[in-house]
């Protein structure tokens, strides 16, 4: 038996409803109870309750970047794509007609083929990432997903960057180069 929700809110203002939830019903336990000091007085029949499925929760993001290209970057748009959440696709001259680009919802040109000047460029995909709004991310591998001053740059534009898999903070790509040495010197 399926009860109106105007039902289950007036019971609700006089005892506590205990849910128990199942795949498709909820079934609702009724709890009567007498004041404020919560004595339970009885417990009702259980009632099988129709309940309409949740709506499904908000992306994480309204948009993402993906800082990146190629098949790595495929991956990325496809997943988002089937999560609901919009996409940015970063690109240099010689990339306009990758399967990434065309993949995302928005493009944007950061520059010329030689990756130093587009991808490897800070600067440019910080301007891409304000310009298009997105509130996240994604180095995807090589290129920026190493580098410290690109994580630092992202996070004090309060733009959530992630999974970034090289150093952060002080750690860089300098530093673990000299601790290597390091450990090879005591080796011998």
């Amino acid at each position: 038996m399926a009860l109106p929700l105007a039902f289950l809110e007036e019971v609700n203002a006089l005892a506590r409803v205990e849910n128990v939830n199942s795949e498709e019903e909820e079934e609702v336990v009724v709890v009567l109870v007498e004041d404020s000091r919560d004595r339970v007085l009885g417990r009702s029949a259980s009632l099988s309750v129709d309940l309409p499925p949740p709506p499904p929760p908000p992306p994480p993001f309204r948009k993402i970047l993906i800082a990146n290209r190629g098949e790595i970057a495929c991956r990325v748009l496809r997943t988002a794509r089937a999560h609901g959440i919009p996409t940015v696709a970063i690109y240099s001259t010689a990339d306009v007609k990758s399967a990434h680009v065309s993949l995302a919802d928005e493009a944007v040109c950061i520059g010329p083929p030689a990756s130093s000047e587009s991808y490897l460029d800070i600067d440019k995909v910080c301007r891409a990432i304000e310009e298009t709004g997105a509130e996240g991310v994604h180095p995807g591998y090589g290129f920026l997903s190493e580098n410290a001053r690109f994580a630092e740059r992202v996070e004090a534009m309060e733009v959530n960057e992630g999974p970034h898999g090289g150093p952060t903070g002080a750690e860089t790509n300098e530093e673990k180069k000299k601790e290597k040495e390091k450990e090879k010197e005591k080796e011998k």
